[in-house]
């Protein structure tokens, strides 16, 4: 049960009490993509309303996570001192702008670990409403058509099935670490999301899930003592995964692609498989990077100078379909050069080092590799979703015990 004198306590301003409730339909309208820009700006709004801005200028310094994200940002703003399309420079910026506000927002905020489930568990539950939503729109059409939208793209309504994979495994990450509902609704919640895991047959998104179901598993029986449960609980994910992979058809076939594109002497130029063409865009993006490696292109300019690479090498799949470098690494080192690559860099790691916490740890590691194969700063879904979590689980009353706003 919530306890609300938790969330919204009496002694707060009604500004502030507002803003936590806007902070929680963020985190619950994220996984619908079309409702929480307007959440974000109004959760902006009304935090410059409510002053605590100001702690910005009467703290002695930042902590170091927050300046890695400003710093981040920064560069961003600076590649324009060399960027030939404005237009996508701007585009760079406003996209990553959740990356920038929300851990300033949270910083000021001086909020609690109760308000800081709160949010998780906003999250959870909007997760859970989304998914409900695509299975019954995957049952109308399919019944009334001849297609079945119970798999991959067809399914995942409203956002791209590696995103929906990772949100999903982050919010079983945090089932397993906060006690946020009752041990059966947790255990239900848990076996709901991994079988519309399995529904979305993301390659990296499987493979992601349950590495990081077992990572909890094992770090929960070892912290009790229990050897034998992690290895019985080891031995059956393993069993769990390959039972899927080689018998579930639509995964089967998926994950069959990677062992073809990885065998093959000689990818095919013109393929849209998605490892191929992964293993083609890396090679060019390895190219560009080799020619300006230390400041980049610029982040406005990677993607064009990455067409034109496609174009002049004849990666024709890559070309038409106008493929990101899909991976975070190539894409910031392409952008940004060294020096970027070092700052996204110390986004995972400077956390780490200040504040290692065990459900922030799984959530920058859940990030890091999925960003080995999407470019997932490139979209709001990605930027919303790292920025949010990111300052939720970095900032809290711990850092920052007094309140004067």
């Amino acid at each position: 049960m919530i306890n609300l004198q938790d969330i919204f306590p009496a002694s707060d301003k009604p500004v502030n009490k507002a803003l936590t409730a806007l902070l929680a339909l963020v985190a619950f309208s994220l996984p619908f993509k079309f409702l929480v820009n307007a959440f974000i700006v109004l959760a902006i709004l009304m935090w410059l309303s409510g002053g605590s801005f100001k702690l910005l200028f009467q703290r002695n310094k930042f902590t170091k996570v927050l300046l890695v994200t400003t710093v981040f940002y920064l560069l961003h703003a600076l590649a324009f001192l060399y960027a030939n399309n404005i237009q996508e420079s701007f585009f760079s910026l406003e996209v990553k702008l959740s990356m920038f506000i929300f851990p300033f927002i949270f910083y000021t905020g001086n909020y609690t670990w109760p308000q800081m489930k709160f949010f998780l568990k906003a999250f959870v539950l909007g997760n859970i409403f989304m998914c409900m939503l695509c299975l019954g729109r995957a049952t109308f059409i399919t019944m009334n058509g001849t297609e079945n939208y119970f798999f991959y793209e067809h399914l995942s309504w409203f956002q791209h099935p590696s995103y929906l994979s990772m949100y999903l495994t982050f919010s079983c990450v945090a089932l397993l670490q906060k006690k946020m509902f009752s041990r059966l609704q947790n255990f239900l919640i848990l076996l709901f999301f991994t079988f519309f895991i399995l529904l979305l047959s993301s390659k990296t998104g499987i493979a992601i899930h349950f590495l990081f179901l077992v990572m909890v598993g094992i770090s929960h029986f070892l912290k009790r003592g229990n050897y034998l449960r992690v290895v019985a609980f080891t031995l059956g994910s393993i069993l769990v995964l390959a039972g899927i992979v080689f018998f579930v058809d639509p995964v089967k076939q998926r994950f069959q692609n990677v062992v073809n594109a990885f065998s093959t002497e000689k990818i095919d130029k013109t393929s849209t498989e998605s490892t191929a063409v992964r293993m083609l865009i890396w090679g060019e993006a390895k190219k560009i990077i080799a020619e300006k490696p230390l400041l980049g292109v610029s982040p406005g300019d990677a993607n064009d100078r990455l067409y034109e690479s496609y174009k002049a090498n004849g990666l024709t799949g890559a070309y038409d379909k106008k493929l990101n470098a899909h991976s975070q690494y190539f894409q910031t080192c392409v952008g940004l050069g060294i020096v970027g690559l070092i700052s996204l860099s110390a986004l995972f790691l400077i956390p780490v080092i200040n504040r290692p916490r065990r459900l922030l740890v799984f959530f920058l590691l859940i990030t890091a590799v999925n960003f080995l194969t999407e470019s997932m700063l490139q979209t709001m879904a990605g930027c919303i979703f790292f920025g949010y979590f990111y300052a939720v689980l970095c900032f809290d009353k711990e850092l920052n015990p007094t309140k004067t706003v």
